[in-house]
């Protein structure tokens, strides 16, 4: 008679942890976040005064962007899904492409691009990377998604700096290049 006392509160214990589990993951928030950021490009003679009205380098010239600032929308996004800073889990980018615009034009220019994420001037943290760039219109890169992002999430507005290796001028039309971003948030209001 004990032993199946023992036995049935073993199994009832072991249902009511796995439901739990369940329900922790039911409730669990995981969303995917778009954010959207264009760098516009210099002048030639930014790039180099000497090359102004002579052959590009051979060795090609190296631009980096000023940061360029992203509001998180941080506190927008807790209030919408009743969630608080303290149960965000994680924050991290899922993807990022650029896209030359307005003229959709391929990346034939460009062999080397890097963003990096900031919250000011003095650090930064590369977030996503292409090397070889071939003759792309839309430039999906290669982004590192064990990086948990959430301190720059909390910010009001963190950054996004971007630089990249030119190997010939950008077309006259180019004006910019558009960084399109999905950062995800997971989130569980039962931690």
């Amino acid at each position: 008679m004990k032993k199946s006392t023992l036995i049935t509160l073993g199994v009832v214990c072991t249902v009511f942890v796995v439901c739990c589990n369940k329900i922790k993951d039911l409730t669990a928030i995981e969303i995917d976040l778009p954010y959207s950021q264009s760098v516009t490009l210099p002048q030639a003679s930014v790039y180099d005064s000497a090359i102004t009205h002579q052959a590009f380098p051979s060795t090609g010239v190296h631009y980096s962007s000023s940061n360029l600032p992203v509001v998180s929308g941080q506190q927008g996004i807790i209030s919408q899904y009743n969630t608080s800073i303290n149960l965000i889990s994680k924050f991290y980018m899922k993807s990022l492409s650029l896209i030359d615009s307005p003229s959709n034009a391929p990346f034939n220019y460009l062999d080397t691009a890097q963003i990096y994420i900031c919250m000011n001037a003095n650090d930064s943290t590369l977030i996503a990377h292409s090397y070889g760039i071939a003759n792309l219109d839309t430039l999906n890169m290669i982004v590192d998604t064990t990086v948990n992002l959430k301190t720059y999430f909390l910010q009001d507005t963190f950054y996004f700096k971007f630089s990249g290796h030119f190997v010939s001028l950008p077309p006259n039309s180019l004006q910019q290049i558009k960084i399109n971003t999905v950062m995800h948030l997971s989130a569980n209001p039962l931690n």
